[in-house]
């Protein structure tokens, strides 16, 4: 199984970093503001169903199992949006690998 890597959704990695610093007055630039940024609106969460929905689908993966496989992935999406310090490619292929992960035992990690 591979999933395409759809083209980098900009408009969404500059929306989690607008809904940071707006996050960081409330939360004074802890952790908690990074989560919530990156889980506003579940932008990046719908983006990626919308891109996999029908090849998920086929292998028996439901929108909530794939809001619970990239519940894992929280930080990695931080760094890809926050903090550059992963490409778009990168966490692309690391939910793929859980995504296999949960095809293989029924359930992520």
């Amino acid at each position: 199984m591979e999933l395409h890597i759809p083209e980098e959704p900009v408009v969404i990695k500059e929306y989690i970093r607008f809904a940071k610093k707006e996050f960081d007055k409330i939360f004074r630039k802890s952790r908690s503001a990074e989560r919530l940024a990156v889980w506003r609106l579940e932008g990046l969460p719908k983006y990626l169903w919308g891109e996999w929905k029908s090849k998920l689908k086929k292998m028996g993966i439901t929108w909530r199992d794939f809001l619970k496989i990239l519940r894992h992935h929280i930080l990695d999406m931080i760094r890809w949006a926050i903090y550059d310090s992963l490409s778009w490619e990168e966490l692309i292929r690391q939910i793929e690998e859980s995504i296999k992960h949960f095809i293989e035992l029924g359930e992520i990690y």
